[in-house]
């Protein structure tokens, strides 16, 4: 997102952002029916350097941001705040998210086809999403997965001849993707009542010490959440604990049910102060991210080999970028927001320094989402029952497309359906599917060399051939290089009206008009960006 944001702010506006999830913010996620405000399900902390950066993007010099003393222990001598009665959710949403018609949802990308049928660096770089949509860029992509789904290898990269690029391939290797839990836990009792005087700790947990909060392999923390996060009107008669533990620090749980886990954090907890808490618990939420198929984890651990700058130019030609919070820049350490920004713009300021761009751009405005009505607080319930962890609140968006099911992508041309390689499956007879052609790739040079890919027949009577689309869709590309011969009056003209679906703004040009709408989107197979994805 902070990729997005930077491009827009320098005037490119063709920028779709690709989210595997329902929402926005990868694993900055909240929680607003638990206790009646939001709870930051991912990332909590901000630096002070963060918060005066933030400051400076958003205008606004009166972030809800609460200094918790004594955080300068765990966060590398700086000063750490939270969020009071917000969320790092609503920061990207309200300041850095673009419009949602510039956001597709639900895209779990699961292969980018970076070239390799085309000899020069014009080729459009295809990302496919595991629905089946397809989507084309001539510009960039910037990929900003968690590095466990590169590591997995449940998304595929290639050229046709290897998957990740030797350099990608070697920063992937160096680093852990840490496992890891969050919870909040409520006790009886208020502000007056608490069995601890410590607005934070480190519980002795998973074989380390108490006391011991950060290691090379994972890190722990509990600290009074409600006191820093709360509304300041807050009268709650309860109190609620906030914390995580990352990496080794949660082995202990690995293959225990979340009833186990909780009793766990209870024990550790009632050890670190000498006194039973069981008897004050309430209720609990707990995010296991490494159930999140999506996530799979935390955030990166430490990497192995010393490199000042992960953002990397994998191609090196300006296309192919990787970037997030597991390729930190400037030195900075991995798994916060502001190194998920910070590796977002270094991506954006590449790509920004290698083509043209309005000398004096408009910065691009806020663009605030609405305000979701607080849910109900959820009752109290008692021990064992646990609380459901709610989703957190969906970012109006398009309606998602139907993924297609098995059996249409196999369907053949026995069901007037050609199968184009690396476009997508056209269900449309076979003129049909030569105007569809003709009308969703509109720049001339991408078209032409489509013509010269070959089209598989599945069945029929050339079941098993391929032939190239010029001979199947003949007229359609003669129109973009007729032969000298061919009189004017065999090549349909095109109409000179253009409909709103498929107007085609300007790449460099920041023309004043309101939000600006996805450029060409063409059909729920394929959609053509002409110029960046992230």
């Amino acid at each position: 997102m902070g990729a997005a944001h930077k491009l827009r702010e320098n005037g490119i506006r063709d920028v779709l952002i690709l989210e595997a999830g329902n929402d926005i913010g990868g694993r900055t996620k909240k929680n607003e029916a638990f206790m009646g405000y939001p709870l930051d399900l991912g990332a909590s902390f901000c630096p002070q350097s963060f918060k005066d950066e933030l400051e400076d993007l958003t205008g606004n010099r009166n972030l809800p941001l609460n200094f918790v003393p004594g955080s300068e222990d765990f966060l590398y001598d700086s000063d750490g705040y939270v969020w009071r009665d917000y969320s790092y959710f609503d920061l990207l949403s309200d300041y850095f998210a673009p419009p949602a018609d510039d956001i597709e949802l639900n895209c779990f990308v699961e292969w980018i086809d970076y070239g390799g049928r085309f000899a020069d660096d014009s080729d459009p770089i295809e990302v496919w999403c595991d629905d089946g949509r397809i989507f084309i860029a001539d510009r960039a992509v910037i990929v900003t997965v968690p590095l466990s789904i590169l590591k997995s290898g449940d998304m595929y990269l290639s050229n046709r001849n290897y998957d990740l690029p030797s350099r990608i391939e070697r920063l992937v290797d160096s680093r852990d993707f840490w496992k890891g839990v969050k919870v909040f836990i409520e006790f009886e009792g208020g502000p007056g009542n608490k069995f601890y005087d410590e607005d934070w700790f480190c519980v002795a947990i998973s074989g380390f010490e108490k006391g011991d909060c950060t290691g090379s392999t994972g890190e722990t923390i509990l600290w009074d959440y409600g006191k820093y996060s709360a509304p300041r009107n807050d009268n709650s008669p309860h109190y609620l604990l906030g914390g995580y533990f990352t990496g080794s620090r949660a082995d202990e749980f690995d293959g225990l049910s979340e009833s186990r886990i909780i009793d766990r954090i209870l024990d550790s907890i009632s050890d670190y102060f000498d006194t039973n808490v069981n008897s004050l618990y309430r209720r609990h939420l707990l995010i296991d991210w490494s159930e999140n198929p999506n996530i799979r984890g935390t955030y990166s651990g430490y990497p192995d080999i010393d490199d000042e700058n992960w953002v990397v130019d994998a191609l090196g030609n300006g296309k192919l970028y990787f970037a997030g919070e597991s390729f930190p820049v400037n030195d900075e350490t991995q798994g916060w927001v502001y190194t998920a920004m910070h590796s977002g713009f270094a991506a954006a300021e590449e790509i920004l320094d290698m083509i043209p761009v309005s000398p004096t751009p408009r910065p691009v405005a806020p663009t605030p989402r609405p305000v979701t009505p607080t849910p109900t607080p959820i009752a109290p319930t008692p021990r064992p029952t646990q609380v459901p962890t709610q989703k957190p609140t969906p970012v109006p968006s398009r309606k998602p497309t139907k993924a297609p099911t098995k059996e249409q992508k196999v369907r053949d041309i026995s069901t007037n359906r050609f199968n184009l390689p690396n476009i997508g499956r056209v269900k449309a007879k076979t003129n049909k599917t030569c105007k569809w052609f003709r009308d969703v790739y509109k720049n001339k040079v991408i078209k032409k060399k489509l013509c010269q890919r070959k089209v598989f027949i599945l069945k029929g009577p050339k079941k098993g051939k391929e032939v190239k689309l010029n001979r199947v869709c003949g007229l359609t590309c003669q129109e973009l290089n007729p032969s000298p011969t061919q009189s004017p009056t065999q090549i349909p003209s095109q109409s000179p009206t253009v409909s709103p679906t498929t107007t085609f703004a300007p790449t460099d040009t920041w023309a004043p008009t309101n939000t600006w709408a996805p450029t060409n989107t063409f059909s729920p197979t394929t959609t053509y960006y002409p110029t960046y994805l992230t």
